[in-house]
């Protein structure tokens, strides 16, 4: 019934048809692919507020990203993307709407994100009532 050589044949088979459910499991599986998470701003206090989007956890850095007024009570998206494939802590600066930012902004919020959130959402009275975390010439970067 079995030749000398259909073990082997069989293996061979059985390893080539493995191979291939691998290869159809990795192309067509679950989609994990980088999308971009946006952070919606909830200003829950009674003031209007300038927030500045940041790169880093100790808001120096802030190429690109443009800062946003919030009256009180309203919830804008700011003008940022953050990749979503990583966790992602992001520090956004709130100062008083006139404030031009030369250094750190002197408030923050920080949020912690998961990977793939499509909205992080934070909340202007959760700001520290220090500086924004000063973390020295390296930075903490923007994602954990």
């Amino acid at each position: 019934m079995f030749g000398p050589g259909s073990l082997g044949r069989a293996a061979a088979i059985s390893l080539v048809l493995a191979g291939i459910a691998a290869v159809l499991i990795i192309e067509f599986g679950p989609n994990q692919s980088i999308g971009f998470m946006r952070i919606k701003v909830i200003n829950d206090t009674a003031q209007t507020v300038k927030v500045q989007p940041c790169w880093d956890i100790d808001c120096l850095q802030r190429n690109g990203l443009a800062a946003t007024i919030v009256p009180p009570h309203r919830t804008p998206i700011v003008a940022s993307k953050w990749p979503d494939d990583v966790w992602n802590q992001v520090a956004i600066g709130v100062v008083k709407p006139k404030t031009v930012l030369a250094g750190p902004p002197a408030h923050c919020v920080i949020g912690l994100f998961p990977p793939h959130t499509a909205v992080g959402v934070v909340r202007v009275s959760e700001q520290t009532l220090v500086r924004c975390p000063q973390l020295g010439e390296g930075g903490g970067g923007g994602t954990g």
